[in-house]
């Protein structure tokens, strides 16, 4: 078992910096205004106060990142780094005063300048790089993890139309699989899906990290094709690789499906119908189903695969 990522202890002789007080806060704000905006602060906006405060908590986060870094590294910490395709952070304005403890602070300088931190607040875009769940529970496992004092890093995901490249010989026989190439020696690109023997766990710890500093799923899959063990299905026609690692090919992606949906009168992946089809459940169990989702159109076309109104 991986040795698990201790927390981290900070030493009395290197403190975290501390949140500043109210008179720190003011004078930084005001230097903020001035620098960053060319305003002092009777003449500023709230969209100036609110991103000059920005700017202040975000020194405040980094220097207390450079320290966690550090102590991390001095006590020779394991560090956890998260992927996700997704973060759904929400506003962190509001949070981030809260965790520095400067809430009142906060509110107390800017009532001085006649302004409202609650008016503050509402002027933060949501930051959500998703779409619900999944990018939610992601953020919060990251905010679970910074509680902890568990040294762990959030990476976002973002490709679009394949991260790797493979090369064939005429006979179908992979030849070589490149990791983002500039020039590809081939058009096809894996997809992500990949189905490993027993062997990967071991073969996974000699994975050192590429020349971008990461471990890399190319450098696996490149061992099992030195020890002539790595096998690719093809995927041809019939089949469509739909990426939605952007916002715009999410909204292709689903335009795909209606579309291909809309004229042949069929669901492209229907559990039940595939469950159906294969034996695992029988049609009662089917209709059962069917019922459960009403008058929708997917419990429309579960009885029409249970009537026989559609054939393959």
């Amino acid at each position: 078992m991986a040795e698990k990522a201790k927390v981290i202890k900070k030493k009395s002789a290197s403190p975290v910096p501390k949140a500043q007080p109210e008179a720190d806060l003011k004078a930084l704000l005001t230097a903020k205004l001035l620098h960053n905006f060319s305003v002092q602060p009777e003449s500023a906006t709230n969209e100036h106060f609110y991103n000059a405060l920005v700017l202040v908590l975000r020194d405040m986060m980094r220097a207390r990142r450079v320290e966690y870094i550090g102590e991390a590294h001095r006590q020779q910490s394991k560090q956890v780094y998260y992927l996700c395709m997704e973060f759904l952070m929400g506003r962190s304005l509001k949070n981030t005063l809260y965790n520095l403890n400067l809430t009142e602070e906060a509110r107390q300088v800017l009532d001085g300048f006649h302004v409202k931190l609650d008016a503050l607040f509402e002027l933060e875009p949501d930051a959500g790089l998703g779409n619900g769940g999944l990018g939610r529970l992601a953020a919060c496992f990251i905010d679970s993890l910074a509680s902890l004092g568990v040294p762990a890093f959030g990476y976002g995901i973002q490709y679009k139309y394949g991260i790797f490249k493979q090369e064939f010989d005429k006979d179908g026989k992979v030849l070589s699989v490149e990791e983002k190439p500039q020039h590809p020696k081939s058009n096809y690109a894996i997809t992500g899906l990949y189905f490993y023997n027993k062997e990967v766990v071991e073969m996974a710890k000699q994975v050192k990290p590429s020349a971008r500093g990461e471990l890399e799923i190319t450098t696996l899959n490149d061992m099992y094709l030195k020890k002539d063990e790595l096998d690719v299905q093809l995927l041809g026609r019939g089949f469509a690789w739909l990426d939605t690692g952007t916002m715009e090919s999410l909204v292709e992606a689903a335009d795909f499906v209606h579309m291909i949906e809309k004229r042949q009168g069929i669901k492209i992946s229907a559990p039940e119908e595939i469950a159906f089809k294969y034996g695992w459940i029988d049609r009662d169990t089917l209709l059962e189903s069917a019922e459960r989702y009403g008058k929708s159109p997917y419990g429309q076309h579960l009885k029409n695969v249970a009537e026989g109104k559609l054939r393959y």
